[in-house]
């Protein structure tokens, strides 16, 4: 008994629950960037809208069961869409948060889990990111910044690197040693990482299974690869 009251809201691994909280929308959003890639905008959209539709659904059904049927479906389905818009503003603070703290120069990070990078690895490599568990363990996704997007052909190589050294180190030093950040782009930065200095052991790299010449959209035809850097 001692046991099972010590562990109602920590695991052996995880100590706090509240990494939930944004785990759910952070998994979700994460799938949406890359279907966007596989499938276009609209399908992902209404993915991701039924997605979280189904989800509400379920803590709709949940709370009729948990209340013996005394809460109507209706009622029930408000307040299990209210909890979805609540985990969503939880996990759009939490990456608000961690980007002012950071203000990196060349990435945005978004906060991710582990089931979506399995997953992602699953979908865009037919891979699966071999990572050993640890308690301090925090996932990331990263996306070239809007204003860097596009635009990285015409900077100089040297300044790549600069900016991806500054940024790993700042990421590095705020979110922890335990930090795995992960992503897809057209094109190879494993030069500019190398350049960077970064221990090519903490860094892996993939080519996806986009084919090349979708990549046209933004300028050039290039592979797609997937990084994932811890």
């Amino acid at each position: 008994m001692r046991l099972i009251i010590s562990h109602l809201t920590r695991g052996l691994i995880y100590r706090s629950f509240l990494r939930l909280l944004p785990a759910f929308p952070g998994t979700v959003f994460s799938l949406f960037w890359q279907l966007v890639n596989l499938y276009g905008t609209l399908p992902a959209l209404i993915l991701t809208v039924l997605f979280f539709q189904s989800a509400a659904i379920l803590v709709a059904l949940l709370i009729m069961t948990a209340s013996l049927f005394a809460i109507d479906f209706q009622t029930s389905f408000i307040a299990g869409a209210a909890l979805i818009v609540f985990l969503i503003l939880v996990w759009a603070t939490a990456t608000l948060y961690v980007n002012c703290r950071l203000r990196l120069k060349q990435y945005h990070l978004y906060c991710s889990t582990r089931t979506a990078l399995i997953l992602l690895g699953l979908l865009l490599c037919n891979r699966l990111p071999e990572l050993k568990l640890s308690p301090g363990m925090t996932f990331w996704e990263m996306h070239i910044k809007p204003n860097r997007a596009g635009k990285l052909e015409a900077m100089e190589p040297g300044s790549i690197a600069r900016n991806i050294a500054a940024d790993y180190c700042r990421a590095k030093e705020l979110l922890g040693p335990g930090a795995v950040i992960f992503g897809c782009s057209p094109g190879s930065f494993v030069r500019h990482m190398q350049e960077a200095g970064l221990d090519a052991a903490r860094y892996t790299v993939w080519e996806t299974v986009i084919p090349p010449h979708r990549s046209r959209v933004f300028g050039r035809e290039r592979p797609f690869y997937f990084y994932i850097v811890q």
